[in-house]
């Protein structure tokens, strides 16, 4: 362990030298002391030379690290008008960036952090300025003390991660204490002292704090008991090639299953599959089997959703799994010529596949349906969010060409429209799997989750208008023979009422006895509003304080990706959502959704929960609040229509009582139920 023994140059590039293997490695193999000071807090810093620290380790080594924390304009603002304590928004940040890890690489690089922190290899301090600007900690320097008094400094962009080293330009500068020259020994004095003012919070320009202890426990809470030996990934060598990276996806046997039984059931089949259980790639691995089964005759894969975010969620998991596709939706004339093209070579036999991925809307165009008739090579449609494609003008679109089909959706039943659902299910054939939330709680692939089911009633006059309508409606109801056939006045009557329902203004008091105590803890929460409540929510949001974001379809697909990307940071709280949210977007982060309005459309609940519950780092469950407005009992009219009445509350009960038997809490959630069941003295069939 002596560090005068390494042969080590005078400045390094990653355009040279293996900074890793020559560099890194070494230094911390040979060192009982490090001290490092970064812009950023990151957990893969050192994490990356894993051989080092090892070494590192079992030399008692001791580890120090100052590291920048980078204020957005919103803290800031938020400091200086008083609204937050720094210390609460240092500890929001780097909360954020331990839960920020997705891949697996980053969840090993956590880990071995965490490893060192746990056993006291090291401890990391926070640099902020002391004028809370929006200037960051930037310096990037370091020390090596071996266990002679030997002492390597560095300073340079290259920093001891992974990613950092094998796919930036990285250079670093070395000073070592043994070369005897004067200049060098005066640089390694100045960084000696720079970091020990630092280390010592003395410094004048910048405050220098303990790590926050919510972090450390978080850091202790994910600390192995053992220290990791290697990454879980591959070897280093290989992280440069991002496109053999991005096929590596590995399918859970359910999946493998329903891919089989779609080869089996002849390339036609619905994905029944909960809201976070894999359908995407699912489906995306059948285009690579019914590939492999036609021998390369050629293949046109359209692949039809929604909404245009979704369009660009599609193309990402494709990249993903290494297929390129092109877009077709919004202006024509930004994709025809372009698609006409690749079509023809596809038809010429110039390529052997074409992924086109589209909208509902365009999908069932005239011009895209007579482009599709053009095609004379095997084709595969896959429609996500079948259930929408059922419609009378979306239907067009399913056209005998399509050879191969997949139906994907958590509930391809449309709602009140049996002729358009038997339609789907002809034409996409049966499901090929069917695999439900609960599945996917049992087998660890969404998390669990807390429900809450809460009831209101209307106030005096909402109950007033309430009756006054339903008096209507009931009139009207006896001139349509029970209404099996209804009429314009009693649709706009039923539409009406049903206002009152979503509209309560009791809703918005108990929105604010959920948030009361959980306002110190709030974090990454989704409200779901009326149109009507979106601006009373923001209001009550602003008064209490909760830094929140609506997003609505009024957004553009950029706007409303960037708010999600800072929720997901955590600089906003709370998103409050109308709809817009429902289908296919996804948002692992969330944590808790309070359901302020919904229909009685199971799809929208179903779709709504098992967005809640997709998995994220340091989310162990989520939680669920849904809010029911109860009808009055005593409506004055006959008992015939009573009994409509009945069946309505039944509906939302029975919603209510599927929610609670899958959750964490259902013993306390089905109790709350069966006591409005006994008021309303009503059972619900299962």
């Amino acid at each position: 362990m002596d560090l005068s023994k390494l042969s080590l140059r005078p400045h390094y590039s990653s355009g040279d030298v293996e900074l890793l293997s020559d560099l890194w490695i070494p230094l911390l193999s040979n060192s009982v002391l490090y001290k490092r000071g970064v812009g950023y807090f990151r957990s893969n810093y050192l994490s990356s030379a894993v051989n080092g620290l090892i070494k590192f380790i079992e030399h008692k080594g001791e580890a120090m690290m100052v590291c920048g924390i980078e204020f957005t304009k919103e803290d800031i603002e938020s400091i200086a008008n008083g609204y937050m304590q720094r210390e609460k928004i240092i500890e929001e940040r780097l909360l954020i960036s331990i839960n920020d890890c997705k891949s697996l690489r980053d969840k090993s690089s956590l880990k071995i952090l965490a490893w060192m922190v746990k056993n006291g290899n090291l401890d990391i301090k926070i640099a902020v300025r002391k004028d809370h600007g929006s200037g960051i900690f930037h310096p990037k320097f370091g020390l090596c003390y071996d266990e002679k008094g030997n002492i390597v400094t560095f300073e340079g962009s290259a920093n001891e991660t992974g990613g950092g080293l094998l796919s930036n330009r990285e250079s670093v500068s070395i000073d070592t204490s043994w070369n005897k020259d004067p200049w060098a020994l005066e640089r390694i004095n100045a960084i000696e002292k720079d970091f020990d003012r630092l280390w010592n919070n003395k410094d004048n320009e910048y405050d220098v704090i303990e790590f926050p202890e919510a972090a450390k426990q978080l850091i202790l809470k994910i600390a192995p008991s053992e220290m990791p030996k290697k990454e879980p990934l591959m070897a280093l060598s290989t992280l440069t090639e991002d496109k053999s990276i991005n096929k590596i996806i590995l399918l859970r046997d359910y999946q493998k299953k329903a891919v089989k039984a779609w080869l089996s059931a002849g390339g036609i089949g619905m994905f029944e599959m909960a809201t976070g259980s894999g359908k995407t790639y699912t489906a995306i691995s059948c285009v690579r089997e019914l590939e492999e089964t036609l021998n390369s005759k050629g293949l046109c894969v359209v692949v039809t959703c929604p909404y245009t975010h979704l369009v660009k969620q599609w193309q990402k998991s494709l990249n993903h799994m290494g297929y390129s596709s092109v877009f077709a939706f919004g202006d024509s004339a930004e994709w025809r010529k372009k698609v006409e093209n690749i079509l023809l070579d596809l038809n010429d036999g110039v390529t052997n596949r074409v992924i086109i991925v589209t909208t509902h809307d365009t999908f069932s165009s005239d011009y895209f349906i007579w482009m599709i008739k053009q095609i004379r090579k095997p084709m595969l449609l896959i429609a996500d969010e079948v259930h929408a494609v059922g419609s009378e003008v979306r239907s067009q679109g399913l056209l005998e060409n399509y050879q191969y089909r997949i139906g994907l959706s958590a509930t391809p039943k449309r709602y009140f429209d049996e002729e358009g659902t038997n339609f789907l299910y002809s034409y996409f054939g049966k499901a090929v799997i069917e695999f439900t939330l609960a599945d996917a709680i049992d087998e660890g692939h969404l998390v669990p989750y807390l429900y809450h089911p809460l009831y209101i009633t209307l106030n005096d006059k909402e109950i007033e208008d309430y009756k006054k309508l339903t008096r209507k409606i009931a009139i009207e109801w006896s001139k349509t023979n029970d209404g099996l056939k209804k009429n314009d006045l009693l649709n706009l009557f039923q539409i009406q009422r049903q206002r009152i329902i979503v509209n309560a203004e009791g809703k918005l008091p108990k929105l604010k006895e959920i948030l009361i105590p959980l306002i110190d803890r709030l974090d990454h929460c989704l409200i779901y509003c009326s149109d009507v409540q979106l601006n009373q929510v923001q209001s009550l949001l602003n008064k209490m304080g909760i830094i929140h974001q609506k997003i609505t379809f009024r957004e553009d697909v950029e706007s409303r990706q960037n708010y999600l990307e800072k929720f997901e940071k955590g600089i906003y709280k709370v998103i409050v959502a109308i709809n817009v949210l429902d289908e296919g977007l996804d948002i692992p982060s969330i944590k808790m959704a309070v359901m302020l309005a919904s229909t009685g459309n199971p799809k929208q609940y179903i779709q709504r929960r098992g967005r809640i519950l997709r998995p994220y780092p340091s989310k162990d469950n989520a939680e669920l609040y849904d809010i029911l407005v109860l009808s009055p009992i005593n409506l004055d009219v006959d008992d015939g229509f009573l009994s409509v009445e009945k069946k309505i509350i039944m509906k939302e009960l029975k919603r209510h009582e599927e929610m609670a038997r899958t959750a964490l809490n259902s013993e306390q959630a089905l109790k709350s139920v069966e006591s409005i069941k006994r008021k309303y003295s009503i059972e619900i069939s299962k």
